[in-house]
């Protein structure tokens, strides 16, 4: 899984060039990329969320109050 903005920008390039699509400016790729990269790991960090126990998130927000 590729996770770094320049990997995700040359991704969608690539797919966009087998699709014989007009490639956006570099800006919009940046920013479609940083959107899609917010939204996987808002994602991601809510699955981890919803697993964790009401002891787990306890001993976290204690963790963190005190650093």
């Amino acid at each position: 899984m590729k996770d770094h903005p320049p990997d995700l920008i040359n991704i969608a390039i690539e797919e966009l060039v087998k699709s014989r699509c007009e490639l956006p400016s570099f800006r919009v790729l940046d920013e479609l990329t940083d959107q899609i990269r917010r939204a996987v790991n808002q994602e991601l960090f809510q699955l981890v969320f919803s697993r964790l126990s009401s002891e787990q998130i306890h001993s976290f927000n204690e963790f963190h109050k005190k650093h």
